[in-house]
């Protein structure tokens, strides 16, 4: 069939259809082109900001690994000191109510 196409349809005319299509098929390449190269620019700088963005999370991560255990032996240290010095508060308010409970006492007695 293309063969009988061909015969029917001199070549002029062909060569003629196929020039006047071609400008719009390059038209439209060229757009398409002219579009995804700056979206495809788009994307790559959004994947290199998600990727430095990965790497930069990584090191705060690696950072807060080292900091950690220094961080919690600091704080247990604190801890450490704050409840025997707690403690030791707690005592001498409890020594000073028991004292003023019994000066309440000796001063209601002596009335």
């Amino acid at each position: 069939p293309v063969a009988g196409i061909l015969i029917l349809v001199p070549p002029a005319v062909i060569i003629l259809a196929l020039m006047a299509i071609l400008p719009l098929v390059v038209g439209i390449l060229a757009l398409v082109v002219g579009i995804l190269i700056p979206v495809a620019g788009i994307l790559i700088q959004v994947a290199g900001i998600l990727i430095l963005m990965a790497i930069l999370a990584q090191i705060a991560i690696l950072a807060l690994m080292a900091i950690l255990p220094l961080v919690v032996g600091i704080l247990a240290l604190v801890v450490g000191i704050l409840i025997p010095v707690a403690g030791i508060l707690i005592q001498v308010a409890g020594i000073l109510i028991l004292m003023a409970i019994l000066a309440q006492i000796a001063w209601c007695h002596q009335r």
